[in-house]
């Protein structure tokens, strides 16, 4: 078999991930390729619109079904990505966003504590 295609089959860890105000979503970890991918959709963004847009467009990537499967199919293009941010954006607010994104990609010391 294709080593590309035994990697991709690997179970990828999902966790789930309380949010204020109650509920809880599924957070699936990120492939270094997807992070990249999302740093360069976000790069494209005019300026003022750079931080939220790369939070928007990283729940998106990291939002999971309990089985782990991916949420969203990865966009696309520059307008699917947009639409997937879009409505990440209608479904959650400002601290529930912070948290899927802290999830999504821990700090180090987070990292230290598990």
């Amino acid at each position: 078999m294709n080593p590309r295609v035994e990697f991709a089959a690997l179970p990828r860890p999902v966790r789930s991930v309380p949010l204020p105000g109650g509920g809880s979503v599924y957070v699936r970890d990120l492939t270094i390729a997807e992070l990249r991918a999302v740093d360069r959709a976000a790069e494209k963004l005019p300026e003022g619109e750079r931080g939220l847009g790369w939070v928007l467009r990283l729940v998106a990537a990291a939002l999971a079904l309990p089985d782990g499967s991916p949420a969203f199919d990865p966009p696309a293009d520059e307008a699917a990505g947009a639409d997937q941010a879009a409505e990440v954006e209608r479904y959650f607010g400002h601290a529930q966003l912070r948290v899927i994104a802290e999830a999504a990609v821990p700090s180090r010391e987070d990292q230290k504590k598990s």
